[in-house]
């Protein structure tokens, strides 16, 4: 099976682009939240620099104790400056548990979720109690047929309230 080496190519420049845009987003001032602002200030200008994917090399390893130890302020990006947010604290999988903000990403999960359930047994317009785990695995871990379920007993849990939509 021979490669189109014209399809790589067009993919690879796709994927470029989206991450010029990605970069000038958190990179702008316009956009950007503080601690990639000021990151670029003492660094480097990502906007001017990152223009392929093995340019993201240049970027020192991340120090995640920032999302443990810094003000969830200054993750706020510029284009959502004034709306509030929500706090996430992960459940440490990977190390000491950190924190991450969020707006509408918990709430798209949960209305995809609630568009795919049975009206039978979940009635559209009642109160639901979500006991799940937290993070970006809630919804992948927590709809799993049962007998699949790659949940284990230490799994970090949330619980939250909604209303599905009639």
């Amino acid at each position: 099976m021979s490669v189109d080496q014209t399809a790589i190519k067009a993919a690879q420049e796709k994927r470029d682009a989206h991450l010029c845009e990605i970069v000038q987003w958190h990179f702008s001032p316009e956009t950007g939240c503080p601690f990639w602002l000021d990151w670029a200030k003492q660094n480097f200008d990502p906007r001017t620099e990152i223009k392929a994917f093995p340019d993201l090399l240049r970027f020192p390893h991340f120090q995640d104790e920032s999302l443990r130890d810094l003000q969830p302020e200054v993750w706020v990006p510029a284009k959502f400056k004034g709306r509030p947010f929500n706090i996430f604290e992960t459940g440490g999988t990977t190390g000491m548990p950190k924190q991450r903000i969020g707006w509408d990403d918990y709430k798209v999960d949960y209305e995809e979720f609630s568009g795919k359930v049975s009206d039978e047994h979940f009635p559209r317009g009642g109160a639901w109690l979500m006991v799940g785990p937290t993070g970006p695995r809630r919804f992948a871990v927590c709809v799993w047929p049962s007998n699949t379920s790659p949940i284990s007993a230490a799994a970090p849990v949330t619980s939250s309230i909604s209303i599905r939509a009639g």
